[in-house]
């Protein structure tokens, strides 16, 4: 055999024997190494705290008027825990609008 043979798997030089596959090892070797590289830094790019997006607030008039309901519907919507206030104001209520949706939803039995 020759000293220098071309490695049929991935065209390098193996050693003199010929080819024993010892190229695939180095090389799984090598891509096993990279994706453990890369599963940390994912990991380190999830662990890291993403600012929550800011709270948007809408009055109780708001709701009312998404969720096509009365004022009334909204307080007794509130007794049985379907929706929350948020927090209150002088002028009144203040819902977060994911709630607003939620409780159209469940309100009017809409799928989601």
């Amino acid at each position: 055999m020759e000293e220098n043979q071309s490695c049929r798997c991935l065209g390098q030089p193996s050693e003199s024997k010929g080819c024993q596959h010892h190229c695939w090892l180095v090389f799984l070797e090598s891509l096993r190494k990279e994706i453990l590289e890369s599963k940390r830094e994912i990991k380190e790019l999830i662990c890291r705290k993403i600012p929550d997006p800011p709270v948007v607030l809408v009055s109780s008039k708001e709701v009312c008027e998404y969720a096509a309901i009365a004022p009334k519907t909204l307080y007794r919507c509130e007794k049985k825990n379907m929706i929350s206030y948020h927090s209150r104001t002088s002028k009144g209520k203040l819902y977060r609008y994911e709630d607003m949706v939620k409780l159209k939803k469940i309100y009017h039995n809409l799928p989601d």
